[in-house]
């Protein structure tokens, strides 16, 4: 997504960062700056995951970012909890990332946190969509793999702040790859 954005005439921080940071906020290079107080330079789209969900407006009002428009990438939610509890062999499952105690985390059964991951990820996009109504951002929410795969449906869901159709159909023709799905 962060290419297609490129493709279509969006900075991505390369202007500055010749290699493009998938998570431009954990880019060591810009939390060398802000841990020395200064301001990075922003590109005009900065990608980043489920850190946003609770803390956009935190990131806006801090860094003064003008939003025109938030892209919030949404997968099944059982996929997702599957991820969860699989990705780094389960590293994200941990007691502190569900603010349990070491004791509680481990009196739970697999069950039980897979509903908190559910939970959890329900309530981040929650909170999201309510900070992104209550500053009235515009934003699409696109399904993941569905955008990679039909281009139709991602142009439809992101050409009111992007582009005209064709313009837009050639980049995603050019920049995306239906082959690497859920090879990153």
């Amino acid at each position: 997504m962060l290419l297609l954005f490129e493709a279509l005439g969006y900075s991505i921080g390369r202007e500055h960062f010749p290699d493009p940071s998938l998570e431009f906020l954990r880019e060591p290079r810009v939390l060398d700056l802000v841990h020395r107080g200064l301001t990075p330079p922003w590109p005009d789209v900065i990608k980043h995951l489920g850190g946003f969900c609770y803390h956009l407006n935190e990131h806006v009002d801090r860094w003064n970012w003008h939003v025109e428009h938030v892209v919030v990438m949404v997968r099944d939610l059982e996929i997702s909890v599957n991820r969860r509890m699989n990705y780094g062999g389960g590293r994200d499952m941990t007691a502190r990332a569900y603010n349990r105690t070491s004791t509680e985390w481990k009196a739970l059964t697999s069950a039980q946190k897979r509903t908190l991951a559910r939970d959890h990820l329900k309530d981040e996009l929650g909170s999201l969509i309510f900070q992104l109504v209550a500053r009235d951002y515009s934003f699409s929410c696109l399904e993941y793999p569905r955008w990679i795969l039909d281009p139709e449906y991602a142009f439809r869901k992101l050409s009111p702040p992007l582009c005209d159709r064709s313009t837009f159909l050639a980049a995603h023709r050019e920049i995306v790859d239906p082959g690497r799905i859920g090879h990153y």
